[in-house]
């Protein structure tokens, strides 16, 4: 059988320079890499699924763009439902951290051809990765929302479920919460503060930007409103909520009610949050993955896909 090193030799080139054609990692010219492509298939060279990869010019890898935000489980979710959905048709995924403005991590792995499409968990105004991956045109779809109609996207309302629940809230008495968002470029959290503003209007006070790396961030937006009689709180996320919660605890504020307008698990068993929306994270990981499996397959699809909430009512 041959080896690798037959192929350095047959070719007259290095060792390395094979590896890193059949690996996908570095720079090869294209006439080299045609080259290998050729020894291979004259060859059956089989290194595990790579003579497939080079035979039929794809990585059966794809890229999911996971938020560089540590306690993002949202992502983390999303991301083994994915996995579960491509295994069926041969295909990998491929992590990628978005660092908000820094997209150098996913232009590498485009530069050095490391995937066939790309599934984006999360989504701002005026994105640099979708302008990135339109310019290279490479397949792929968008978990979230997007003002772009062309972009193939799984979806859930957000809006529509976070109004209802803040007009539960404010059947239950509240009158003016206040509202502690992460990034406001996030256009999944432009929507959920949509839904609380058609309840709220002006009473309702907005805090945007809040980190959620510790417990004191939470403070610093929340304490001096303490003091200004704030009757709910209505967190933007299940990372944001955590926090809250774990700081109202601390200090004994038992009467305060918190909602969330993304629950987890978890949230189940909190005795202190009144109510939260479900979207299940796994369910949308698994049609971006069949999405974008189908996309490669040059199959038809539909441009946005919905994934339903469930409003989750505790009765405490």
């Amino acid at each position: 059988m041959k080896t690798l090193v037959d192929a350095a030799t047959e070719l007259g080139i290095t060792k390395s320079t094979v590896s890193r054609a059949l690996s996908g990692r570095g720079r090869v010219s294209e006439e080299t890499r045609r080259k290998i492509q050729e020894w291979v298939q004259e060859n059956n060279y089989s290194p595990n699924s790579i003579a497939r990869s080079l035979a039929e010019g794809k990585t059966y890898n794809i890229a999911v763009v996971l938020s560089g935000i540590t306690d993002n489980i949202f992502s983390q979710r999303c991301l083994v439902g994915i996995a579960k959905s491509i295994v069926h048709d041969g295909y990998d995924a491929l992590a990628v951290i978005d660092y908000g403005d820094d997209i150098s991590s996913l232009e590498r792995v485009i530069r050095n051809r490391k995937v066939d499409g790309v599934i984006l968990t999360r989504i701002v105004k005026d994105d640099k990765i979708i302008k990135l991956l339109k310019k290279e045109s490479i397949p792929f779809v968008v978990i979230g929302t997007s003002t772009d109609r062309k972009l193939y996207q799984i979806d859930a309302d957000h809006r529509i479920g976070s109004y209802e629940l803040a007009r539960w809230f404010l059947q239950q008495g509240v009158k003016r919460p206040v509202l502690l968002g992460g990034g406001e470029s996030y256009l999944v959290n432009r929507q959920r503060y949509e839904g609380f503003k058609e309840v709220f209007g002006e009473d309702g006070i907005v805090i945007w930007n809040v980190w959620t790396d510790s417990d004191d961030w939470v403070a610093q937006a929340l304490a001096p409103l303490i003091e200004k009689n704030i009757d709910g709180i209505v967190c933007m996320d299940d990372a944001i909520c955590y926090h809250v919660i774990s700081w109202l605890k601390h200090r004994n504020y038992f009467q305060l009610p918190v909602i969330s307008f993304y629950g987890a698990p978890w949230m189940e068993q909190e005795e202190r949050l009144r109510g939260f929306l479900f979207i299940d994270s796994d369910e949308l990981g698994r049609k971006a993955g069949n999405a974008i499996v189908s996309l490669l397959q040059g199959q038809k699809l539909q441009k946005r896909m919905i994934v339903p909430y469930k409003l989750t009512i505790k009765n405490n």
